[in-house]
């Protein structure tokens, strides 16, 4: 056996190789000399092979993947993520609609209201206006809730000003009761509670 061929092997093999290696040394080599210095660089390599762990293939940075799951480190954040994890179990109603539902009462007639023969709530306001916005709501429910037993209206002060002269607003939010006849029959200024305007309604007939 050539000294090629013995450091081929000392260095590709594990350490039960070289141990055979060393006792197959006696058959090559016939001096006592060169068999202790032989003997002494496979016991070196054996060394340096045990300190380095070299026989280990386990990485300890690796992590499992489950089958089907991104290896990447966001993936696996995504995945055990408890919001990501919340959206997607999630499940939709069939036919609800994520926005609710609104109503566009400024963009109904108030003289179509006047002529219908139906007692009618008309406020003047405007859109930009807090207590106008605190107002809106309301309307909405009352003109949902009494959908055919009178009208609710919003007039939109800076887009129909000749209403506006016509009946006198001087500030924002005012509604107007008028009657079956589109006659006015009740004025107030301000927030107006959904209670306070159901009770007038009833004190003056439209309910």
């Amino acid at each position: 056996m050539s000294k090629r061929v013995l450091f081929v092997c000392v260095h590709n093999s594990d350490r039960s190789q070289m141990a055979e290696a060393f006792f197959n040394l006696k058959g090559v080599f016939m001096t006592r000399n060169t068999f202790l210095v032989m003997a002494l660089i496979i016991l070196l390599a054996a060394s340096a092979a045990a300190c380095s762990g070299g026989g280990s293939t386990e990485d300890v940075s690796s992590v499992p993947v489950t089958p089907g799951q991104d290896a990447s480190p966001a993936a696996t954040e995504q995945a055990a993520s408890p919001a990501t994890t919340e959206q997607a179990a999630s499940p939709a109603t069939p036919g609800q609609d994520a926005s609710p539902t609104t109503l566009d009462l400024a963009s109904i007639s108030l003289k179509d209201c006047l002529s219908s023969g139906k007692f009618t709530l008309a406020e003047f306001g405007w859109k930009d206006c807090i207590p106008c916005k605190q107002m809106k709501p309301i309307l909405e429910e009352l003109a949902l809730e009494y959908e055919g037993v009178f009208n609710v209206v919003i007039v939109e002060v800076y887009s129909q000003e000749s209403l506006t002269r016509a009946h006198k607003i001087m500030a924002i939010p005012t509604q107007i009761i008028f009657n079956d006849k589109g006659v006015e029959v009740y004025r107030h200024i301000g927030y107006f509670s959904k209670k306070e305007i159901l009770a007038k309604l009833k004190s003056l007939g439209g309910i």
